[in-house]
């Protein structure tokens, strides 16, 4: 999975919310479980205590989604199959550098 970028440097400041919504079993839903994970962990979720985190947990193995909602109004749905967790955190990153 490659080199995993520290926790407190993945800032939620400019989120409203993020939905993680995965089947556990998909084999394409690793990503997606260690960036739920990562974005759990106590020091992120400090960044932004009104950023709502919503983990939806289906048993009919569809491919993962996380829907990020930014604090101006944008929904970005992100498709995280052919994405590592630093590729997600990056994203997440760059997204916020344009606040």
């Amino acid at each position: 999975m490659g080199i995993i970028k520290p926790s407190y440097l993945l800032r939620l400041n400019n989120m409203k919310s993020i939905t993680f919504t995965f089947s556990p079993f998909h084999p394409k839903s690793t990503s997606t479980r260690a960036l739920l994970s990562q974005v759990m962990t106590d020091k992120c979720r400090n960044t932004n205590g009104r950023c709502e985190v919503k983990p939806v947990v289906k048993s009919d193995m569809s491919e993962p989604v996380i829907e990020v909602v930014w604090t101006d109004n944008q929904i970005s749905k992100i498709n995280p199959t052919s994405m590592t967790v630093k590729e997600l955190i990056n994203y997440i990153d760059r997204n916020n550098a344009r606040f």
